[in-house]
């Protein structure tokens, strides 16, 4: 003899839990937005000092934040600042400025987060980096001048 069952219907979650689930799942999403930062560099993550302001002689294209400046690091007599970007066309980024106080020389480069990479005059360059990122990344002939910048000399 065969006993045959009554098929069963697909077990479906009551509405509380698909609620509950659901009311989890939104709060981690709000968790997890807060966790992120507000600034697109890390050094912003201090108070604007004096020394972080940019000289006055610097002219910002559009969409640079003279306010959000800082000073990230110096080397061989150039200053190395950045600024937050915000993109009309395109995502938003950081501007990297080098100025030297000896000449009154400076350049400036803006775009998306990474990699960002300026020239500077008699060949050398700066880029900016992920923080934290893995030592091996930073090619040869680059120095980290902080978390965020690495340099290559020119001549």
């Amino acid at each position: 003899m065969t006993l045959l069952s009554a098929p069963t219907a697909p077990v479906r979650a009551a509405p509380a839990r698909r609620a509950a689930a659901l009311g989890a799942a939104v709060s981690m999403l709000f968790l997890l937005s807060a966790c992120s930062p507000d600034s697109p560099f890390a050094a912003r993550a201090t108070a604007q000092a004096e020394r972080d302001r940019l000289p006055v002689a610097i002219a910002l294209p559009h969409g640079a934040d003279a306010e959000s400046s800082r000073l990230v690091g110096s080397r061989n007599g150039a200053d190395f600042f950045l600024t937050a970007f915000t993109g009309d066309d395109g995502p938003d980024g950081v501007c990297i400025v080098v100025f030297r106080a000896d000449s009154g020389e400076s350049n400036l480069g803006c775009g998306a987060l990474f990699p960002l990479t300026i020239s500077t005059p008699h060949g050398g360059a700066v880029r900016y980096v992920e923080p934290g990122g893995d030592e091996e990344m930073i090619p040869g002939r680059w120095v980290r001048v902080s978390d965020e910048l690495v340099v290559r000399d020119g001549d």
